[in-house]
């Protein structure tokens, strides 16, 4: 490994590192034991992105991996290599570290074209139907600017059929109304979306829905809630989920208490790392950082409306930009 400023741990000392905060009622045994077989099989990335089922009976977390500009060439995407955008590998732990869902980051800075988007699909795993590449091609042309913009591009490796997912960015409801719509008309998902942006009314932050394509818009959606500076929303919202019975008393306090401005606990990073940070001098020394990346909500086929909290952590050193690392 080459020591520079910008080195990066292996995911084995990160989960070391966060282990203390690694436990119940957002992460079971099985999901730790999970978590610690799959690090040994992937290269190193600064980001982790726990995804915990909120709710009595839930009990379920699973892990995304990134932003990752290397793909492990045993996931037979090798084409997305050429991605000029970071890549995150979703891992459904309660199965098993088995691979769930490849996503590429688009940034918000430039609508994502249709070359762009079709090369990634056509790198994908499984043959796409060409109704799935027309429907690509519509979210591409779907986008105005200042108003939707697509944010990543994914498969769903472990569902049926193997959805593509978009996820797209919105300010104003319509607006999501509206690509929608020219995705594929009078599709069934409006009025779950309906329900889930009436959830979502009041919420602020910064807003995008996940969208999956099959043969046409699925009637299952999701809603993304992110806030890039906790200024006491995320209690208040934590707090409605509580009263609203989508999140339990145990599990609101722990997801208050996961944030952190400083390391987990202010000891010495192993070797070759703390050799680094005496070299580099305490303001440039490595940090784990937590805080919570977004909440979910998702409105089911069969009209149940569950929740998702995001908790991140995320490996920072003066000199790397946290914007590059942001999910």
């Amino acid at each position: 490994m080459e020591l520079t400023v910008g080195a990066t741990p292996p995911l084995e000392m990160m989960i070391d590192r966060l282990q203390p905060c690694l436990v119940p009622p957002l992460f079971g045994a099985r999901a730790v034991s999970d978590l610690r077989a799959l690090a040994g099989e992937l290269p190193p990335a600064r980001y982790l992105l726990f995804e915990h089922h909120l709710g009595a009976g839930a009990g379920r977390t699973d892990v995304s991996i990134g932003k990752m500009t290397a793909i492990p060439a045993c996931l037979g995407v090798r084409t997305w290599v050429e991605h000029d955008g970071p890549v995150l590998l979703e891992y459904d732990l309660h199965d098993g570290p088995a691979l769930a869902g490849i996503f590429a980051t688009f940034s918000p800075r430039a609508p994502a074209s249709e070359t762009a988007l079709r090369s990634l699909v056509d790198g994908l795993p499984g043959a796409r139907s060409l109704r799935a590449r027309r429907m690509i091609a519509r979210a591409a042309a779907a986008q105005v600017e200042g108003e939707s913009w697509i944010t990543h591009l994914g498969v769903m490796l472990g569902r049926p059929g193997s959805p593509v997912r978009v996820n797209v960015g919105f300010h104003r409801a319509e607006a999501l109304r509206a690509f929608v719509e020219a995705l594929d008309p009078g599709a069934p998902v409006v009025a779950s979306l309906d329900r889930l942006l009436g959830l979502f009314e009041d919420a602020g932050g910064i807003r995008i829905a996940a969208i999956d394509l099959v043969e046409r818009l699925e009637s299952r959606i999701g809603l993304e809630c992110h806030f890039p500076v906790d200024d006491g929303t995320w209690e208040k919202l934590v707090a409605h989920l509580v009263a609203g019975a989508l999140c339990t008393p145990e599990e609101g306090a722990a997801i208050c208490r996961w944030p952190s401005e400083k390391d987990a606990d202010a000891q010495a990073w192993p070797e070759p790392f703390h050799s680094l940070d005496l070299l580099l001098g305490p303001q440039s020394g490595g940090r784990l950082f937590r805080s919570i990346n977004h909440l979910k909500l998702v409105a089911e086929a069969d009209g149940a409306i569950r929740a998702k909290i995001y908790l991140a952590a995320t490996y920072l050193r003066d000199g790397v930009a946290g914007s590059e690392l942001a999910a």
